[in-house]
Parts: C-alpha cells; structure tokens; sequence
C-alpha cells in the first residue's frame, strides 16, 4: 500500500516559489521602460548552459553563448531575463534587481560590461496584497557586435532554497533565443554538474501555464563525467497531467544533452526527485537529497507495510546518507532494499568516511528527522 501525499495548500506552496531565471534577448528603451524585440542581423550560433548543483541550495550558472552578426558592427541592448511566477510572496522589486540572483557578471568578448537593471511590464501587470503578476526582472547591458562572430560570457548564483516540497527546483527560460535573427540556437549544449556530491533530479519542459511537451525527445542525456545513469520515464503533476521525464542520477560528475538547430518552444525545469513527495506516490528510499528543503518529514511517510517494519524504515533512513555515497551493504535487508532503488550506485572504493556528512544528514544519521 503507497500513500498520496499532497493537499491543496502543498499545491499552492510550490507554486509560490519558483521563479524562472532565464535566457537572453534584445530590448529596446522606450522611455524608461524596456520592449522586447526581434533582431534580425544578429543570430544563436551556440550556446553552452552549464548548472552547477550544491548541498547549500545554490546554484551556479554558467552561460557560454557564439553570436554571429552577418551585418557590419552593431550596438543592441541585450538583457539576461528572470521572471517570477504569478502568486510570488517575493517582494515587488521596482529597481529590477532579482532577490533570488547574486553575483551577476558578463563579458562580450573577453571585456566586462557594465550591467542595469530594470523590469519589463506585461500588459497585465497589476500588484495586490495578495498577488504580483505578469513582470520581468531585466538585466541589461550593451554590447557592440563586431561583425562576424562574438562571444557572450555571463555568470552568476540563483538561490534554489525557496522549493517547498524539493531539495531544488531550478527553471530556464529557453523560449527568449528565438527572438534572434535566426530564431533558433543552431547548436545548443546543456550540462548539469554535481561536483563532490551526488544529485537525484528530473528534467522536463513545459510552457509557462505548465502545458507539457517533450522538446528533450529524440536525443537522450548521457554522462559526461563521474559516475551516473539516466532513463527516460513518465511521471504526473498534482493535477495527474503527464510529464514526460529524463530522470538522472549522478555523483561526483555531470551530465550532458545536445542538440542542434534548437527551437525551444518551452521552458526547462530540473527538479530533485523529492517533488514526488507532492506530486505522486512515494515510498521511503524512492528519493534522497543531501541537501535540506523546506517541507521534509520523511518519518511521516509510511511505505509498503508487507515490505518494511517500523524499525526496518528507522534503519533505512539512518543509511540513507551512506547509500547516497555508494556503501556497498552486507546487511541482507538492506541490501535488497537500496539494490531496488534505481538511484543507488554501488561503490567499492567508498570507506564510509562522513567528513563530507552535511548537517541535515546527520539529523538521518541520529534519528532526529522531525
């Protein structure tokens, strides 16, 4: 017997908070404000999207773009977009600057650019005590493209840590690269890393009313480094509306997807396993993460009573931790139990050190999940 685990208040929850960070475009300024626009000189040659997962709920970007301007040397504002979903609790920030972003840096060409802020207005952009609707954070800057090719480095951190039923959720907005002259990113590269930890996380697409399609069909995610696996599967949404998946499982590396002549019609969304805590039936051990979320008691989830007794499920969450790092178990329960769990990857080189132990997992280790 499984359990359903999500009410409509978890619903709403995770709603809340998770704002979209994003990819860039081209404005122009009319008056204070800023007015997306289709370019039509300068195209997407490449782009290269690098996501680094921590235990701290940060992650780290990396965005590697090769614009090609067939014209001669042309000045356009660019902006890095972040936009907040609607219901955000986040204040209303006028001055543009993102509350979830830090560190923001881009270079054109090897040299730094100076960066503004602003906020894009929909036309539906109303606030209320209860609700913000319909804005766009804008970073902006101003970039001269020689013609021929170019090259646009930007970075920053994105606080993760506001997912309220997820050790991460982590959104992109792909959809911005069409409005290039190109509309299209000819070859485009993502890769996920998790150096010195080991993540568990789906990665799907969908609109922004969460409509889902599968732009990740076709062409499969591989290992690009470390240790890891990845399949396709199926999963639902709180609403039971399918989602396809690419479910990944790495430690101490990353993974990879590429595709050329990439005309993103949805937005990417990366999320831990553990959302299947709100969206679906869930057993202990179907998931772990080392690092803490908002809305975890792991000890109220109940699983298959004919399989595990309460002392069983006890000892389960004490080697979470230790089944995460690749422990090879001589326990016979145990062993069936983490064998049968796709995530786990055995390890014979693992000693069982815990110098690499984060705080909340010592509270698996004690027993003192609340």
């Amino acid at each position: 017997m499984k359990y359903r685990f999500f009410t409509s208040l978890l619903l709403f929850v995770m709603a809340v908070y998770m704002p979209l960070f994003a990819n860039d475009a081209v404005f122009y300024a009319s008056g204070n404000q800023l007015v997306p626009l289709q370019e039509t000189d300068i195209a997407v040659k490449k782009e290269v999207l690098t996501i680094t997962l921590t235990d701290k709920n940060i992650a780290k970007v990396d965005v590697l773009y090769t614009f090609y301007n067939n014209g001669e040397d042309k000045t356009v504002l660019m902006g890095f977009e972040s936009q907040p979903l609607a219901w955000s609790h986040a204040i209303y920030q006028p001055s543009g600057i993102d509350p979830h972003i830090k560190d923001f840096t881009v270079e054109m060409n090897g040299e730094k650019l100076n960066v503004k802020n602003g906020v894009v207005h929909g036309k539906d952009f109303k606030i209320t005590d209860e609700i913000q609707v319909d804005y766009t954070y804008v970073y902006s800057f101003n970039p001269t493209f020689k013609k021929g090719e170019n090259i646009v480095h930007h970075t920053y951190t994105y606080d993760t840590s506001y997912g309220a039923a997820c050790a991460f959720s982590i959104n992109y907005k792909l959809t911005p690269a069409t409005r290039w002259a190109n509309k299209q990113i000819d070859d485009f590269t993502l890769i996920i890393e998790a150096p010195n930890t080991a993540k568990h996380f789906f990665v799907y697409s969908a609109k922004d009313n969460f409509i889902y399609n599968d732009i990740f069909a076709g062409s499969s995610f591989e290992i690009n480094s470390g240790v890891g696996k990845t399949r396709k599967n199926t999963i639902h949404d709180y609403e039971n509306k399918t989602i396809n998946v690419e479910e990944v499982t790495i430690r101490n590396g990353s993974v990879k997807w590429h595709k050329e002549n990439f005309a993103p019609s949805d937005e990417l969304y990366i999320n831990s396993t553990e959302i299947l805590k709100g969206w679906h039936l869930y057993e202990i051990g179907d998931t772990y993460d080392r690092g803490e979320s908002q809305y975890i008691n792991l000890t109220s989830f109940r699983p298959n009573e004919e399989f595990l007794t309460t002392s069983q499920e006890k000892r389960i969450l004490r080697n979470l931790p230790y089944a995460n790092r690749g422990h090879i178990f001589k326990d016979k329960k145990l062993k069936e139990f983490f064998e049968s769990k796709w995530w786990y990857m055995p390890d014979p080189s693992y000693d069982d050190s815990t110098n690499d132990f984060t705080e909340y997992e010592w509270k698996y280790v004690n027993g003192k999940l609340e």
